[in-house]
């Protein structure tokens, strides 16, 4: 799957009221509402173990306009850039896998505070959180690559506490656990899959949320000789429904880890080449809101080796 980048709502302290907001002190200056956090188990993954080193660029429009722009907080126009780097190795004969992912955020924001007072925004840069999962598959149909697999991602705190680096970036940062299960319904041409998936932080002042994503895709080419340079080309639509189990809402200010339902739906095209590399192109839009940002933009590059790379199996997407 292309994946969305589920997204952290939240609001740190009150801003003064509006209107008119009078301009924030240095010290109000210094929190935010956080950015993008976390890394959903479904971006870039595939519900089937693989041999692969992979690659994900993100970049998200406007972040979090609406509700910084309702807050009166003290900067506009985010933007978030996201690198992450992969890796996953098979095991049991392929039927499990571990994998790891490291991203690197970087964020870029224009400040509205007058010049007397301290001066935030600009561009930073850091490491996030580090990535481990694992799947295994339940069960699984050998014709016609059909499976259910279950796993487990947890990202420790390996990173800063801070997103991107950013000082003025309020950022509960908490070890987080995504129990899931995934599918893959495959008929012909056409198939189905999807992931569905917990995410519990350590922290009981972040939000607990729950996450349902579905793709289907469609092999409008797929060559018969592995050594052609375009072996595939499959058009993709997916939905991704994330759901806050607890700190619900977005309009409390009282409530640091506020949280709206969010709905994503993300086109892609995926090209693969010579049967085991694949680039994919993805374009992401909120259709619920607050929008958590305006839109998002996706390239995957996956690379499979081994019994990965050999694999006829349908489907071959991202991931």
């Amino acid at each position: 799957m292309i994946g969305d980048l589920g997204p952290g709502l939240s609001i740190p302290k009150p801003y003064p009221p509006t209107p008119p907001p009078p301009p924030p002190s240095p010290r109000r200056a210094s929190a935010l509402v956080p950015s993008v956090r976390g890394l959903k188990v479904s971006e870039n993954q595939s519900p089937r173990p693989q041999d692969r080193v992979f690659f994900t660029f993100d970049y998200f429009s406007n972040v979090n306009g609406a509700l910084n722009l309702k807050l009166g907080a003290p900067v506009s126009d985010i933007l978030v850039y996201r690198y992450i780097f992969g890796f996953e190795k098979t095991f049991d004969n392929g039927n499990a896998s571990i994998g790891a992912r490291l991203p690197l955020d970087q964020l870029t924001a224009n400040t509205r505070v007058p010049a007397r007072y301290k001066q935030i925004g600009g561009t930073s840069t850091a490491l996030d959180d580090m990535n481990i999962f694992g799947k295994f598959i339940l069960r699984q149909n050998q014709q016609t690559g059909s499976l259910i697999s279950v796993g487990l991602s947890i990202s420790p705190t390996t990173g800063g506490g801070n997103f991107a680096g950013a000082k003025y970036i309020q950022y509960i940062n908490t070890t987080e656990i995504q129990p899931f299960v995934a599918y893959i319904w495959n008929r012909g041409n056409f198939y189905i899959q999807g992931f569905s998936a917990f995410e519990f932080p350590v922290n009981p002042n972040q939000v607990t949320e729950m996450y349902n994503d579905i793709g289907m895709g469609y092999f409008v080419y797929r060559a018969n000789d592995p050594h052609q340079l375009i072996t595939a080309v499959v058009p993709t639509f997916e939905v991704h429904v994330n759901s806050p189990l607890n700190h619900r809402g977005f309009d409390n200010p009282n409530e640091p880890a506020g949280t709206p339902d969010v709905v994503n739906l993300t086109y892609g095209l995926n090209v693969e080449f010579y049967r085991n590399s694949l680039l994919t192109f993805g374009f992401v839009t909120p259709v619920t809101g607050p929008r958590p940002f305006d839109y998002e933009a996706v390239l995957l590059f996956n690379f499979r080796f081994g019994r990965s790379a050999v694999r006829a199996t349908p489907p071959i997407t991202s991931g």
